[in-house]
């Protein structure tokens, strides 16, 4: 029985409107119709004019995270010029008064402590190459005359405070306990970091004892 054969010829789908035929170009895959020489190529065989700038970097700064502006103007005189200025700070730990001073004495007094042990045979190197060195250092650095730009990003790195006639009351914080609460510590010198502290006020307060 012979087949029956449709004269209808088969109906091509109509493409939709507004989405023209994009033809796909093929791209070649890895090893094949690629000569040797060009599968060797490397990024060092690029021309230069393919090599992208390199950024500039700024500097980057928490500025939620940065001391009072003041405060470091405090310390940076304290550094420069000498003034003594007696304040005191609160920090989480606790409170410290005492008065700024340059941090060369802070360093010259510990290097005067280290040479006194004569017994300890390494007190002597701390003193002369580590201790005396960075009290030499800043004592060079005290008044250098500066620009307003490096004044002003040498006030923006003022990171310390050095005060002498300490005295530390620790009060809530984690070094405090119900034997040292309230007890005040004294030091002849302290390098305070000027980011931890959350208050400070001109004029130094008195602890009982």
């Amino acid at each position: 029985m012979a087949l029956l054969k449709s004269s209808q010829q088969p109906m091509s789908r109509p493409m939709p409107q507004g989405r023209p035929r994009v033809r796909r170009e093929r791209t070649a895959r890895p090893g094949v119709g690629v000569s040797w020489q060009a599968q060797r190529m490397t990024a060092t065989d690029a021309p230069e004019s393919a090599a992208l700038p390199e950024p500039e970097l700024g500097e980057t700064r928490e500025w939620f995270a940065t001391p009072d502006l003041h405060l470091q103007q405090i310390a940076y005189y304290a550094e420069e010029l000498g003034v003594s200025i007696p304040l005191t700070l609160y920090l989480p730990w606790g409170v410290v008064a005492g008065s700024t001073v340059a941090a060369s004495k802070f360093f010259e007094h510990h290097a005067s402590i280290a040479r006194a042990q004569s017994e300890n045979p390494s007190a002597k190197f701390v003193a002369d190459d580590i201790l005396q060195p960075i009290a030499d250092r800043y004592t060079e650095l005290q008044g250098k005359e500066r620009d307003s730009e490096e004044l002003k990003k040498l006030l923006e790195r003022q990171s310390y405070l050095t005060l002498t006639d300490v005295v530390c009351s620790l009060q809530n914080g984690p070094a405090a306990s119900p034997m040292t609460a309230n007890t005040p510590y004294q030091h002849p010198f302290l390098r305070v970091r000027l980011t931890q502290v959350t208050g400070w006020s001109i004029g130094a307060v008195t602890f009982n004892s």
